[in-house]
């Protein structure tokens, strides 16, 4: 009879075989730059990263580097500046909305929704763990509960799996069964070890490849931009502090021998030189010396931080003009918002609806903190294409304009009858149309029955004209 392998058997063979997953992993990084059958490697003469980017650099990344943090805010701000309504019911309000908007308000939802996702944006996942009044500990699976106590964001690097689900029969198969949590308190500088219940925990990771548990970090696939737009920005700032006054060259005048090093001379000659470039002193009385200002030497940096921002652009999807300025305004083009909104419109309903939104109202309405819906809740996100008052001024006036066109063209209604130059010229609502219309047709029947009243006054079929008086 075969002896089945102890648990300790077990793990260590489960550890070795993630260890050798990393250092495959390790040496497939290590391999970035090689060219020319390794005899040149161009991540090392370039000073890249040779090895696997950990959660630290890239949060380094985020907290120390302007750009670094626009590509993580960007988006996460984008995504939840405008709140999604949660809807069961057109008619009325029912419990199950009202439930939700009590919950919005009381715990912040959306707030700690947003920070969680801005956790998962810098790594490959993060975690949000809910804390229910069920009186059971964190390790155990919450079956029901009256109140959700808290929400607490966890980053990359406070989370480790304890233990994965194995059985291949069940649909969390290859997921985290229970998660370490580390909860930090920097403040007294403390470190607490909870164990949770995946129950209790909402896993979130963005762009996900082979599973569904690690996503892609943002700053990944342009970290090596990241350092050459660093090299660039610090690079021109020093060499515009060392260029824009390179220095004076002293020369001896003909008959005149400079004075040796160490005497008097020599440091009187260096404090009023030192004293002339780091003081308020801004002359030099100099005897037998000849002094020259060497030419300046700054080289403008814009076209070389241009070409690092296209690249970066181009590598997250976020245009140009909004990766360096504002996502409305005169810095961005019209276009260029037209497709940062589908951008942020497509990370709402493939991204953040599916895995955080709707995963956390499912798990509520599951353990009872929402009321059942009586039918199946929709989300509405706000329209991200709502036009600005100047545009909407803009086309108003367009339209207007190709109105006025119209009515003064005559015999344009023969070629474009009225009803469809406004519903395909104008792409007025049929509403709109059929009001138009009305108006319209009123218009003329008032116009007739003044012209009959008019010739009614005037002497019309009523009176009879002069020919037609018997004669007298």
């Amino acid at each position: 009879m075969k002896k089945k392998k102890s648990t300790f058997a077990l793990k260590t063979q489960e550890a070795i075989s993630l260890t050798g997953t990393f250092i495959n992993r390790v040496l497939n990084f290590s391999k970035l730059g090689l060219s020319y059958s390794g005899n040149r490697e161009l991540y090392t003469i370039l000073g890249y990263e040779t090895g696997a980017i950990n959660f630290e650099k890239f949060y380094l990344r985020y907290s120390r580097q302007d750009i670094a943090k626009r590509i993580i805010d960007a988006p996460v701000k984008a995504t939840w500046r405008k709140a999604p309504e949660v809807v069961e019911s057109e008619e009325e309000e029912t419990q199950f909305e009202k439930d939700w908007a009590t919950l919005v308000k009381e715990k912040k939802i959306f707030n700690y929704l947003a920070r969680v996702d801005k956790l998962s944006c810098i790594g490959q996942f993060a975690v949000l763990l809910m804390g229910f009044d069920d009186n059971s500990e964190l390790e155990q699976e919450v079956k029901s509960a009256k109140e959700l106590l808290y929400l607490r964001p966890f980053s990359e690097t406070n989370v480790a799996i304890k233990t994965w689900v194995k059985d291949n029969k069940n649909p969390r198969y290859g997921l985290p069964e229970i998660y370490t949590l580390t909860l930090s308190d920097s403040a007294r500088s403390t470190k607490t070890t909870l164990y949770a219940h995946h129950s209790r925990c909402i896993n979130i990771a963005e762009d996900m490849l082979e599973d569904d548990f690690y996503g892609v970090p943002k700053l990944e696939a342009i970290f090596n931009r990241l350092q050459d737009l660093e090299k660039i920005c610090g690079g021109s700032a020093e060499m515009f502090w060392r260029g824009a006054h390179p220095g004076m060259a002293l020369t001896e005048k003909e008959g005149y021998t400079m004075p040796a090093k160490g005497s008097t001379d020599e440091t009187t000659l260096k404090d009023d030189i030192e004293e002339y470039i780091h003081n308020l002193k801004r002359y030099l009385v100099l005897s037998g010396v000849d002094v020259k200002e060497l030419a300046m030497q700054v080289a403008d940096p814009n076209g070389h931080i241009s070409a690092q921002l296209d690249l970066i652009a181009g590598a997250t999807g976020i245009p140009k003009r909004i990766l360096i300025g504002s996502e409305r305004g005169e810095l961005a083009s019209s276009q260029d918002e037209s497709n940062w909104n589908n951008l942020i419109d497509e990370r709402r309903k493939n991204f953040v609806e599916p895995i955080i939104l709707r995963p956390f109202i499912d798990k509520m309405i599951n353990v009872g903190i929402l009321s059942q819906p009586k039918n199946d809740y929709q989300i509405k996100w706000p329209d991200l294409q709502v036009p600005s008052e100047k545009e909407e001024a803009d086309v108003a006036f367009t339209k207007t304009d190709a109105i006025a066109k119209y009515v003064m063209s005559i015999g344009a209604d023969m070629i474009i009858p009225v009803t469809i130059f406004l519903r395909d010229i104008l792409k007025l609502p049929k509403a709109t149309i059929d009001e138009i219309t009305e108006i319209i047709d009123q218009q003329i029947k008032d116009e007739e029955d003044t012209s009959k009243d008019a010739q009614v006054q005037s002497g019309g079929e009523d009176n009879p004209s002069p020919d037609n008086q018997p004669a007298i």
